[in-house]
Parts: C-alpha cells; sequence; structure tokens
C-alpha cells in the first residue's frame, strides 16, 4: 500500500528556486560547482507535446538535489 505525498512533512523540506534572472542563474552555477553539493542530481525536463519526438522544444527544466531544487521556465 502506497502513502500519499503531504509536500509539508517532507524533511527536509523542499526549497525550489525559480530561476528567473542573471543572479539567481548565478546561484545555480554557484550550487552546481560546490563542493558540498551532494554528486546525486535530479533531473527532469519537460517538453510541448507533439505528435513524434523531433519537434519537441523544451519547456521548463528542474535540477537540484535532497536540499535545493531549481526551475528554469
Amino acid at each position: 500500500m502506497t502513502k500519499p505525498l503531504i509536500i509539508q512533512e517532507l524533511k527536509p523540506p523542499m526549497n525550489i528556486v525559480f530561476v528567473t534572472d542573471d543572479i539567481v542563474l548565478s546561484q545555480l552555477a554557484e550550487f552546481l560547482a560546490d563542493s558540498n553539493t551532494s554528486l546525486v542530481l535530479g533531473l527532469d525536463l519537460e517538453t510541448n507535446v507533439t505528435n513524434t519526438f523531433f519537434p519537441r522544444r523544451v519547456r521548463t527544466i528542474q535540477l537540484g538535489n535532497r536540499e535545493k531544487q531549481f526551475v528554469i521556465d
């Protein structure tokens, strides 16, 4: 039996940063370059819906680890 995901109960809590300008983009670069950043990173790409794979365009990139997550739209 699966347990429903309750966002408020996550440990550690989600720390989502939306990349909206060059300053936050530089924070993402520092996050990736930081030697303390875990070697385990998650990456998720969202694309537009098309009939075939080839004409698709990336719409959203999500990347992060357990402590911090970045969303690029």
